[in-house]
């Protein structure tokens, strides 16, 4: 049985790297979600002049999406719902990747990125067809990917966001961070 305690220790530990034994996991954790410390990117000067201090959440989530595209490299991302000024960073740095915020997805999206107003369960439904395919949800946590559809085989849960990746020949494994 788990205490609060425990289960925050479990956590603390994944956010750490400890425990995480998935090298691609292990990367994402390090380097996306919880880097050691803020490397360069063309979109960080970008960032802070367009939210200065005042957005801070906005913020927030304009570096992890622009950190997990410089990991994950897809060639196709779609954000439905997307503030613009995010759109923005992500094409400062990436100019060759595909980026759409229409209300249909795209054929060929292999990143999709889920803020509040979309559900996260009929996104998970359009990356069906891909093998290696991304999710990154900055909705609720009680969105969840749906009974009967593709399991994703990553799975990393924070507090504000949800990470879902398809990898093929990737055993399912998930994992909880702080």
């Amino acid at each position: 049985m788990k205490t609060g305690f425990s289960d925050y220790i479990e956590r603390w530990r994944h956010t750490l790297g400890y425990g995480v034994h998935s090298p691609l996991a292990f990367r994402i954790v390090k380097e996306c979600l919880h880097p050691e410390s803020r490397y360069a990117m063309y979109a960080d000067d970008y960032i802070d002049s367009v939210y200065g201090y005042s957005d801070r959440t906005a913020r927030r989530r304009a570096y992890l999406l622009v950190r997990l595209v410089n990991t994950l490299l897809p060639h196709s991302i779609w954000m439905p719902g997307a503030d613009r000024r995010i759109e923005d960073a992500v094409r400062q740095s990436f100019r060759s990747i595909h980026i759409s915020r229409a209300r249909v997805c795209p054929k060929n999206a292999d990143f999709i990125a889920v803020f509040d107003d979309t559900d996260t369960a009929a996104a998970w439904k359009l990356l069906a067809g891909c093998e290696n395919a991304c999710l990154i949800s900055f909705a609720p946590r009680q969105s969840v990917i749906p009974e009967g559809a593709d399991a994703p085989t990553l799975t990393i849960c924070g507090r504000r966001y949800s990470v879902f990746l398809r990898r093929k020949g990737m055993a399912p494994v998930s994992y909880t961070v702080i």
